[in-house]
């Protein structure tokens, strides 16, 4: 159950991006900004693989992956420049990577036992997993800089 919640959060989350990418139907001609930093879960950078999305109200979305530190870079449209605004924040854990082998017998041991399979449960609160759930609203001004998301 918690894998289809995922999926629909993940749904939500590509339907907005992909409906606003093109700055809320319109082109985007204020200033801009590079937007970088952590995001920190109990006081510690995040660490596990991860989707920050930052979505604004006239439609304009950002989102970078979070690596191995906890670091993110946002990129919109492909660019590493964002508009600047006032964003709503949401941090979305990666779906895990499907197997390439996809032959039943693949998931069976020698002896005829099925194969034991991990499974890694995403620490990030389900509420902070949405722009629109999260209570996480940044503004993002002209120019670079290092914005923090605290997850807790």
């Amino acid at each position: 159950m918690r894998f289809a919640g995922l999926v629909l959060s993940m749904s939500v989350t590509l339907s907005a991006l992909a409906g606003c990418g093109g700055g809320g139907g319109g082109s985007y001609n204020g200033p801009w900004a590079q937007v970088s930093g952590v995001v920190n879960l109990g006081g510690k950078p995040l660490a596990e693989a991860a989707t920050v999305t930052f979505l604004s109200p006239e439609g304009y979305a950002a989102s970078g992956k979070v690596d191995a530190s906890g670091s993110y870079k946002l990129k919109y449209n492909g660019a590493n420049n964002i508009p600047v605004g006032t964003y709503s924040v949401g941090v979305l854990p990666s779906l895990p990577v499907e197997p390439t082998n996809q032959d039943p017998a693949s998931f069976f041991n020698p002896d005829g036992t099925t194969k034991e399979v991990e499974v890694v449960i995403s620490k990030i609160p389900e509420n902070m997993r949405q722009p629109g759930s999260s209570g996480i609203q940044i503004t993002v001004v002209e120019g670079p800089q290092e914005l923090p998301i605290d997850l807790d």
